[in-house]
């Protein structure tokens, strides 16, 4: 188990990585809980946005992964992987449509994904 964080709690970064470490923990409960308490300081944090989108997704949240892919693209309309990510949520959620215009979106940026 990771250790606690020190009571300052304005640190983005540690909740972040803890974040990521309960993900690949397949704890998305905490990871989710950690990478709010960054949003919480940091509201447009991109990297806290987009992997609590991947930890909603994981869950089977995709409205709330796609909220999350939406605010993230917001901040950066350039990042391929916020796209695919959307698309992929979209598409488990039933939305082939947006899903594939996101796809379209994402190679059109990388062509190489």
């Amino acid at each position: 188990m990771p250790p606690s964080l020190p009571l300052d709690g304005k640190y983005v970064p540690a909740y972040v990585n803890r974040g990521i470490v309960w993900s690949k923990e397949n704890d998305s409960d905490r990871a989710i809980a950690d990478f709010t308490l960054a949003l919480k300081i940091d509201d447009e944090d991109l990297i806290a946005l987009y992997r609590r989108g991947q930890a909603y997704a994981a869950k089977g949240s995709h409205d709330l992964a796609i909220a999350d892919f939406d605010n993230a693209i917001k901040l950066d309309d350039t990042a391929e992987q916020l796209y695919f990510n959307r698309a992929q949520a979209l598409v488990a959620k039933g939305d082939r449509k947006r899903g594939i215009a996101d796809l379209h979106k994402a190679l059109s940026i990388n062509p190489r994904l």
